[in-house]
């Protein structure tokens, strides 16, 4: 279980959290200060990505057949596959969620979404789908921590024929994936959106996003903003009734 202390100073920062301790939307920090802030709410979420990450390394390099060549952005520094919380904080404040929605992140990583919908979204559902296990178990085990029942994370490989993502109000984008496995994952949004209305949050850290969305007719661009830290586009489309 969470330790208490951690748990009260936590509890005790959030009135003011989102407006210092989290970077500004004016960009006012320098991506260095960024990421060390969130370092330090990893750190007091529990969140061992750095540990877990060199330890999940020493196995999988040397068992890549594993993973048939899905991307594991296991070649990246473990900062550089997160989005940050200020991003997060951003994306989620202008899609004025309700509470019973759901969001999904395709590619979740060591899960920085869900905590943060976990934390400040406790009426709304998050899932987030993770190739790595050791990540995946990581991100599980910090949410279990907090008590955040509205969080999960399974293990999946989104190229996978035999699966397809859950239906959902928002599917996150951060770059999950190569060129055949983002095919396959519109594909499945396609079919999602035929029968509903959804929202599709991308952002494209590799250029990938930016050369396989636009252009499709069932995809409306609604808005695109500059990400604080990243510097990458995070571009939001509609799509579906």
């Amino acid at each position: 279980m969470l330790d208490a202390r951690r748990r009260e100073v936590w509890n005790n920062l959030q009135p003011f959290a989102s407006n210092h301790y989290y970077p500004d939307k004016a960009g006012a920090f320098t991506p260095e200060e960024i990421e060390g802030v969130d370092k330090w709410v990893d750190s007091l979420l529990g969140l061992q990505a750095e540990a877990v990450e060199k330890a999940v390394r020493k196995i999988e390099f040397s068992s890549r057949a594993k993973y048939k060549g899905s991307e594991t952005y296991f070649n990246v520094s473990v900062s550089g596959t997160q989005s940050s919380y200020a991003d997060i904080c951003m994306m989620l404040e202008s899609l004025h969620l309700r509470a019973g929605q759901k969001v999904i992140d395709l590619g979740s990583g060591y899960g920085r979404m869900g905590f943060v919908i976990g934390d400040k979204y406790p009426d709304v559902f998050f899932k987030g789908y993770e190739i790595v296990d050791a990540r995946r178990a990581e991100s599980s085990r910090v949410a279990q921590s907090w008590g955040w029942q509205n969080v999960s994370y399974e293990t999946r490989d989104l190229g996978d024929v035999n699966f397809t993502p859950d239906v959902a109000d928002v599917y996150f984008m951060y770059d999950p994936a190569n060129n055949p496995t983002t095919e396959k994952i519109l594909k499945d949004l396609r079919k999602v959106a035929e029968k509903r209305a959804i929202r599709i949050v991308a952002v494209d850290g590799t250029g990938r996003l930016s050369r396989m969305l636009p252009g499709r007719p069932w995809l409306k661009k609604q808005q695109t903003a500059a990400a604080n830290y990243a510097k990458f586009p995070i571009v939001l489309y509609s799509a579906g009734a």
